[in-house]
């Protein structure tokens, strides 16, 4: 008996340090519950007044989905006809595997119906002497296993997304006559249990608005390059050569043609400059995507103190954003600046509607969401804002009103990470 507790000590204060160590982690999706609990149990036999016992486990719970997981569970417990033993005492460990069918899949009160089977295996221990013989002395001391079929339910309150508080109740119906120690009954034993206890719970930790980026970065990255082939003439192709010293030209050649090669490297030159500068446009492109990419990250970093629910939904509106799904970027917007008008993130929402609309190359659509971040009295976006008015109003070729946008930038927010580009994009349309 000493060695059977012992036992059930050492697997009960395993659970509690691993859950300790559960609920230090980082935040997660949950895949698996570890926790315990204790409570009560009563027999239901052949001796007719039975009484109250104390019991507890520890156990597993695997997740399957959010309304349904599986729990594995090792217990000790005892049955009596209440805490003196008048008549009979069993002792019983227990091994059980069942089903949990949530009845509500969110929020902080989750009840569910629980349906399983399981192992015990019980020691009856009589009175010695015995004050009511109902049970055989031989069967004294003696282990026997048995089979238990498990009907209950319960419920988890939510005390933080990483622990639960969880009751639960359930009937364990066995094959044996046997609990009582009198195997002569009519019916099968069987008892029912009250438990209390809690669950932490651990997982697969989900990817940060950073990492969704950073992978979305490099899939661009990996995509090759479409290079169009030039088609040349024979003349193209020596003019080519001469530029590249392969080849040189002609002295046989009359002055005419020679003008005429000339003018063909003149232009073939402007054509390099030309093409070099769109080198140099596309690499300030990709400077600036990655200067957006960190403006997203500093985006994320002032989530931390907002709701779940918000932070996801503003995290996939991010996402959409990053992979150019613009439509279904500026419907996630919408709905969480029209259902949370007084976060501290809805003017956020407005301003990357109006960003959408910019890669849309609907200004002035983009122009309408801009605009309206500065109806909030505060918020995060209004030099951000700024800076995207001036360059919807040159998209739309109105350089005037573009610079004073660049220019109120730099008047009006001194400290703002963008006056560099303010004074960059002046520069560039003066």
């Amino acid at each position: 008996m000493s060695k059977r507790i012992s036992v059930f000590v050492i697997v009960m204060a395993a659970v509690v340090f691993t859950s300790s160590e559960v609920f230090a982690q980082e935040e997660y999706k949950p895949t698996l519950g570890i926790g315990f609990n204790g409570g009560i149990q009563k027999p239901f036999c052949d001796v007719l007044h039975t009484g109250l016992s104390l019991a507890g486990e520890g156990f597993m719970r695997f997740l399957i989905s959010d309304g349904f997981n599986v729990r594995l569970g090792v217990g000790y417990g005892e049955l009596s006809d209440g805490f003196s033993y008048r008549t009979f005492h069993t002792t019983v460990f227990n091994a059980d595997l069942k089903a949990h069918l949530y009845l509500v899949k969110s929020g902080a009160f989750r009840p569910y119906a629980a349906l399983g089977f399981g192992a015990i295996n019980y020691t009856y221990h009589p009175e010695d002497p015995p004050k009511t013989p109902i049970g055989d002395p031989a069967l004294g001391g003696k282990a026997f296993w048995d089979v238990a079929f498990i009907a209950g339910g319960g419920a988890d309150i939510m005390l933080s997304r990483k622990i639960a508080l969880t009751a639960s109740a359930d009937y364990r119906h066995t094959t044996t006559d046997g609990l009582d120690g009198a195997l002569q009954g009519t019916s099968k034993d069987g008892f029912l249990t009250a438990r209390l206890g809690l669950v932490f719970f651990s997982g697969q930790k989900p990817k940060s608005e950073q990492e969704l980026l950073a992978e979305a970065a490099r899939r661009s990255a990996a995509e090759p390059a479409v290079v169009t082939p030039v088609e040349t003439d024979d003349e193209t192709a020596d003019i080519l050569a001469l530029l590249m010293g392969t080849k040189t030209q002609p002295t046989t050649e009359a002055p005419a043609a020679a003008s005429d090669l000339q003018k063909r490297v003149d232009e073939l030159k402007k054509l390099i400059n030309s093409k070099e500068q769109e080198i140099a446009t596309m690499q300030n492109d990709l400077s600036a995507k990655d200067t957006k990419i960190l403006d997203l990250q500093r985006e994320l970093d002032q989530l931390g103190a907002f709701t779940r629910d918000f932070s996801s939904a503003y995290r996939e509106g991010l996402r959409l954003y990053s992979l150019r799904q613009h439509d279904k970027s500026i419907a996630i917007f919408r709905n969480l600046r029209e259902n949370n008008p007084r976060h501290k993130l809805a003017s956020n929402c407005i301003y990357w509607i109006g960003e959408n609309y910019f890669l849309k190359r609907d200004y002035v659509s983009a122009i309408e969401a801009l605009n309206a971040v500065f109806n909030y009295d505060f918020s995060y976006k209004t030099d951000d804002a700024t800076l995207m008015l001036g360059r919807c109003y040159n998209k739309l070729g109105q350089n005037d009103r573009a610079i004073a946008y660049f220019q109120e930038l730099i008047t009006k927010y001194p400290d703002s990470e963008y006056i560099a580009k303010a004074r960059q994009w002046i520069e560039r349309i003066q």
